[in-house]
């Protein structure tokens, strides 16, 4: 009877080391619990609401159709990166019309971070945490863009020539601003998305736009419903490194940050931060060996 016990004491023992080990692998195989990040984005004409609701569930970046849309393809890579980072994002976008705005309210905790990476320049420590570079410095070029249908402009070779000529400009886009004063192009100022920057070019209240190299053979895209065109054999390279930055001031910072480096280590360590790019124009070959004009650039 003694043996008996003892035996039925053993067995009850390894019953119980196995329910607990099954317990704690499902615990662990249990998927996180969605969480809601409010992120500043601009309005509803460069990211519509279909789009919204499509990136909002996290979508494989690899064969997604970023449609040449940098504000597209950066919130997919976002929403990859938390996700990879362990977190289960639902991303619920709160739209406003400008850069500084987005970062604005994300600083002082009304989002936990924009949906975008930003210039390292304009970055406040104090205030954010800051992801690692996702461009490098150099690695976020432009093209010098005008309508396909304005032939004497795209004949334009040389910076001298373009000092007798606008672009459409955005002042709050500090960088860019900075380049076209370089170039001695004239600034046709206003509160600029790119869309509207190409619809002034079509009509001819400005003549050029710096936006960045479509991924067609040619170079040449549509924005809205406005054909565009490079200025060939010229690029524009920005001296500054992009980051996605995240609020110090939300309660969920800290953890979203931290998802998000891991992500983001995981993501460039398989390529995927760098198809992203390259499926909207970045990391051209075509562009490789072209001349860079603007602002003296440096290591």
């Amino acid at each position: 009877m003694q043996r008996l016990l003892l035996r039925f004491v053993a067995m009850s023992g390894w019953l119980v080391a196995l329910v607990g080990a099954l317990a704690s692998h499902t615990l662990s195989a249990a998927p996180a619990e969605r969480l809601v990040l409010p992120i500043g984005i601009y309005n509803t004409q460069v990211l519509p609401p279909a789009l919204a609701a499509k990136v909002s569930k996290c979508p494989e970046p690899r064969g997604f159709n970023f449609d040449n849309n940098q504000v597209l393809a950066e919130l997919v890579l976002l929403c990859s990166a938390l996700k990879a980072g362990g977190l289960n994002p639902q991303l619920d976008f709160k739209n406003t019309d400008d850069y500084w705005r987005i970062i604005t309210n994300a600083s002082d905790g009304q989002t936990v971070m924009p949906g975008f990476v930003v210039w390292r320049d304009d970055i406040n420590n104090e205030l954010f945490y800051v992801s690692e570079p996702v461009l490098k410095k150099k690695e976020y070029t432009k093209g010098i863009y005008t309508s396909v249908s304005r032939k004497n402009l795209l004949q334009v070779r040389h910076v001298e020539r373009l000092k007798d000529h606008s672009v459409a400009a955005n002042p709050n886009w500090e960088h860019d601003s900075a380049e076209i004063k370089c170039l001695g192009l004239k600034p046709i100022n206003g509160p600029f998305n790119p869309i509207s920057m190409a619809r002034m070019v079509a009509a001819e209240r400005a003549d050029f736009l710096l936006y960045p190299f479509f991924k067609t053979p040619d170079l040449k895209g549509t924005l809205d419903d406005v054909n565009l065109a490079p200025l060939p054999g010229v690029k524009v390279a920005f001296n500054d490194s992009l980051h996605f930055i995240v609020s110090k001031k939300r309660e969920q910072g800290a953890l979203v940050y931290a998802a998000l480096q891991k992500g983001l280590a995981k993501l460039r360590a398989d390529g995927t931060v760098h198809y992203v790019y390259e499926q909207i124009g970045f990391f051209n070959p075509h562009v490789k060996n072209w001349q860079e004009l603007g602002c003296k650039t440096t290591q």
